[in-house]
């Protein structure tokens, strides 16, 4: 357990000084091009319905080596396609606002004192991650298949999800969440996921980097077993208030078999710290 608890602060670590580096440099090497194909390519019709088994806990592969020549071994931006507090290592084309307020979100990131309201990471604010930034945290996974429904249960922020698979539809009028509304069907041994109904905007980052989104967003997520101990998800975000075009990524993630996933909040030292404070102005 401490082993896993280190690693993930040496991953906090490692991503403030990923969010000091400029978007050119993220954008130098192409995106896996393969992987948004293969996020884009729909459930075929009739497809077979046997679900394959993704059940188990799971850890995200990726690593960041902050003393080689680039972001990454090999000048790279970690494994599995992309940099692992993001999904694609080729910048997404964006509308106009979108594009100055990612900008203003590097900025932020990389001086304090250029940090406004408006730039500052939600999470600063004890937001939660929600979808899909949730898979850009260095914190396990949990999936669990139930009759109807596939149930995912991260560690960061106890957070979790619910992917139906009993053939119902996006409800209508549901207000926006952080997790929104999933609905899956298999398609031979993948998962195919489509999630809306998705908050956006100032309140949320598609993932750690900063990139914005709205309320339109729209993933699709194709989820599958690439053997008994790794777990691929192909990823295509679709968001046309916020983005020219669709674009994707791909993560890779190890089966974990003897991990349990422990109970983490983020603002927890926040409040611990804060709490005294209250008292005591209570008591004067």
């Amino acid at each position: 357990m401490r082993k896993r608890i280190t690693g993930a602060v040496l991953a906090v670590v490692a991503l403030a000084a990923v969010n000091a580096v400029s978007p050119s440099i993220l954008a130098q090497t192409s995106a896996q091009t393969s992987a948004q194909t293969a996020a884009r390519t729909p459930a075929r019709p009739g497809a077979a319905q046997a679900p394959a088994d993704l059940s188990g806990v799971w850890e995200r592969i990726g690593e960041i080596d902050l003393g080689g020549p680039g972001l990454g071994r090999g000048g790279g931006l970690g494994t599995g396609g992309a940099p692992n507090f993001g999904f694609s290592l080729e910048e997404p084309s964006m509308q106009p606002w979108a594009q100055e307020r990612y900008k203003a979100a590097r900025k932020g990131a990389a001086s304090v004192r250029d940090r406004g309201l408006e730039t500052m990471d939600p999470i600063m604010y004890c937001m939660p991650h929600g979808m899909p930034r949730i898979y850009t945290t260095p914190f396990a996974l949990e999936i669990v298949q139930a009759p109807g429904r596939v149930i995912m249960m991260f560690e960061a922020l106890n957070q979790s999800r619910r992917i139906f698979t009993d053939g119902r539809k996006h409800p209508a009028g549901t207000p926006p969440s952080y997790m929104g509304h999933s609905t899956g069907q298999w398609d031979g041994d993948t998962l195919v996921v489509e999630t809306v109904g998705l908050i956006g905007n100032d309140q949320t980052w598609i993932d750690t980097l900063g990139h914005p989104n709205t309320d339109a967003l729209r993933i699709v997520e194709r989820i599958r077993r690439l053997s008994h101990d790794s777990l691929e998800i192909n990823f295509l975000f679709d968001d046309p208030k916020a983005y020219t075009k669709p674009w994707g990524g791909r993560k890779i993630f190890q089966l974990k078999p003897n991990w349990e996933l422990m109970e983490y909040y983020i603002c927890e030292d926040q409040f611990r710290d804060s709490l005294p404070k209250i008292r005591r102005a209570f008591q004067e």
